[in-house]
């Protein structure tokens, strides 16, 4: 330790992460970090225990008493990726000569934790190493957007073919789409204009009756479910339900059309919808050319939104949750996922590629970002915000220009090392690019 204090002395430009930074190591056995302190004993110094770790989690690493750690000599952490190399995690001496790590991963994948005596030394005396998740995984997490009423064409596949009250048979979605965290294939049409990715309730009952506001696990064929909207139709009597893929990989669309279907016990109350899923964004639409009222059926209930598995989160259009009555005509809502796993996409919700016409530079930053055309001249930018890995919107500006010739700063020089979302508003579209502070 006396060696370490006369070099500070001499030299102002030496931290105590700029000493050691170590690497290498033996393999010595694998954790399971959670929400609460667990502890891993007889480790020596210059082994490492092998983890998984979450982008956007906490997670904290510690030889300190106080947490339930111990070592008897001047100990360091290190955190390093599955390859060996340096990860961005490293502490010496923050409890007295113990060590304490609190570090979050930019990227899912394995890790090491690394156990070194000062300099990077190993030794064959007993060590415990305290670790936790600080912050657990981020809970998924949408925007919801109006948008201009545009439906896509009616057409394709027919379903429910004069059948009422019924999920269909499981359906190939075309692509792989991100719902709440959780990547799907396949999915179910409601005839109750839903749509599920419960596929075990193929060809079971859909509910029609509406008794509590989202988010609720009160009906269960209604989890895991976008509704579009949720009320009581009744396609036995006439209309259509069809849907189709469009576009090409990777930017494919999966589109459900509701055409002309009569509302139960107001069948001259016509009710047409569309539910848009986008391959890559991970987007939902839904399109809304006509929403009647039955008020005198089911309370006159309807919710347009989405909900997650276990009905302890939603995202529901204002204003249309139970038990609101509303019509809407003409009318479109966009569910953008703002977090990551779903929210990770770097290009535009269609197949025009605009998305990459912007570049977004240095990235990752330590807090300064710019933003910068690479062939056309300029990009009017209706809105743009920056979002947080909880969906917390920590940077805003409305109409401004970006130019080849000069670039546009978002400043993010008081957030803290993590990820973000950027979310740009153009008239080519709307579209997310992932940004990384790094400090």
């Amino acid at each position: 330790m006396k060696m370490k204090l006369l070099l500070l002395l001499f030299s102002g430009c030496f931290s105590l992460n700029a000493f050691v930074q170590c690497s290498g190591g033996t393999a010595f056995g694998t954790i399971t970090p959670s929400t609460s302190w667990q502890t891993f004993g007889n480790l020596y110094a210059g082994q490492y225990l092998v983890f998984n770790g979450t982008a956007g989690s906490v997670y904290c690493f510690s030889l300190c008493s106080v947490d339930g750690g111990s070592a008897s000599y001047d100990s360091e952490i290190t955190i390093l990726d599955n390859s060996g190399n340096y990860a961005g995690g490293y502490n010496n001496d923050s409890c007295g000569q113990q060590s304490f790590v609190k570090w979050s991963p930019a990227s899912n994948g394995t890790y090491r934790v690394l156990i070194n005596e000062f300099s990077c030394l190993t030794n064959t005396t007993s060590t415990t190493l305290a670790y936790k998740i600080l912050v657990p995984p981020p809970a998924p997490c949408y925007s919801v957007n109006s948008i201009p009423y545009s439906a896509e064409p009616d057409t394709g596949s027919s379903l429910l073919v004069n059948i009422d009250d019924s999920w269909s048979g499981v359906i190939p979605i075309g692509f792989n789409f991100c719902f709440f965290g959780t990547n799907y294939s396949q999915c179910l049409v409601g005839s109750n204009e839903v749509i599920s990715f419960n596929i075990a309730n193929a060809n079971a009952f859909n509910t029609w009756a509406i008794t509590a506001a989202l988010p609720s696990a009160g009906t269960a064929d209604m989890l895991n479910t976008i509704m579009a909207p949720w009320q009581d139709v009744d396609p036995s009597l006439t209309g259509t339900i069809k849907c189709y893929n469009a576009g090409t990989a990777p930017y494919r669309r999966f589109v459900v059309t509701f055409s002309s279907i009569p509302m139960f016990q107001c069948n001259t109350s016509i009710s047409t919808s569309q539910v848009v899923l986008y391959e890559t964004s991970n987007a939902i639409e839904i399109q809304l050319l006509d929403k009647p009222l039955c008020a005198t059926w089911n309370g006159g209930y309807a919710i347009e939104g989405i909900q997650d598995p276990a009905g302890t989160s939603a995202f529901v259009v204002s204003g249309r949750n139970y038990p609101t009555q509303w019509t809407a005509t003409s009318d479109g809502y966009k569910f953008v996922p703002t977090c990551p796993p779903c929210g990770v996409a770097t290009s535009m919700d269609d197949a025009s590629g605009w998305a990459n016409e912007i570049s977004v530079f240095p990235n990752p930053a330590s807090g300064k970002f710019n933003l910068k055309m690479n062939q056309f001249e300029s990009w009017r930018i209706e809105d743009a915000a920056v979002y947080n890995i909880y969906g917390e919107k920590i940077y805003w500006a409305v109409d401004f220009q970006i130019n080849r010739s000069s670039d546009f700063q978002i400043d993010l020089k008081d957030a803290p090392t993590g990820i973000y979302f950027l979310r740009l508003e153009t008239a080519q579209g709307i579209f997310t690019k992932k940004m990384v502070v790094s400090k």
